[in-house]
């Protein structure tokens, strides 16, 4: 093998290794000390190499994000016997039957709750630790809730979905953003519900391509108030 075609040869080995290392999970960056923030790019040796030799990926999403739920009363449990409720701030180790709804195991897991009485607040946490800054960004959160015969769509009310605009975002600068829904106890529904970012970079004065999309699911709970 001539010296050229041993050099692309290493150079094709060395560009698959860095996109598996770029685009395989599980993705984390550290912030403030000792606190991660989940969805960002691990950054490898193999992506190190490249990029000293002038050949890295020039399209790497290199912004982090995380959705945070603030103040929750608990936690759900979603499994094959329906929805259970740990009532731990109110009744720790209180556990009480929920519905009997099956879901999908696809969704099975514990999530935190809220009471339907009072509201469900989150924090968005943005940051970018790439080398350019980010700008004209425009952040969407958007309600969705689940159904038992359609699966995951749009929460009915008017505040299913916020916007935001950031116009410019640092190298290494973080940016939290607060918000928080309600319901009734009338309108609790399945009691699924999720929080779905979008960040998109807006072009000459249009939505353009999308950075960042993720979900998270909580739980509401239909009782105000739990008495063991």
């Amino acid at each position: 093998m001539s010296r050229g075609s041993f050099l692309a040869l290493l150079l094709s080995l060395a560009s698959a290794v860095f996109a598996s290392e770029i685009m395989s999970p599980p993705w984390r960056l550290y912030d403030w000390p000792g606190r991660p923030v989940a969805g960002a790019p691990r950054v490898g040796l193999a992506a190190r190499w490249l990029r000293t030799l002038g050949l890295g990926h020039s399209q790497e999403i290199l912004l982090a994000s995380e959705i945070r739920f603030l103040d929750s009363w608990g936690y759900g449990v979603i499994d094959a016997a329906g929805f259970h409720y740990w009532h731990e701030r109110r009744h720790p180790g209180l556990s009480i039957k929920g519905s009997r709804q099956v879901l999908p195991p696809r969704h099975w897991g514990r999530y935190p709750f809220f009471y339907a009485s009072g509201p469900a607040r989150y924090q968005i946490v943005l940051k970018n630790f790439g080398p350019h800054p980010y700008k004209n960004l425009r952040i969407k959160a958007l309600q969705e809730r689940w159904y038992f015969f359609k699966g995951w769509s749009a929460r009915p009310g008017s505040d299913f979905a916020r916007e935001r605009k950031i116009d410019e975002i640092l190298p290494g600068q973080v940016i939290a953003l607060n918000g928080q829904v309600g319901v009734t106890e009338e309108n609790v529904g399945s009691g699924f519900e999720r929080v779905r970012l979008q960040v998109l970079q807006v072009e000459s004065g249009r939505a353009g391509s999308f950075l960042i999309e993720q979900a998270e699911p909580f739980l509401w709970c239909p009782e105000d108030s739990m008495d063991p």
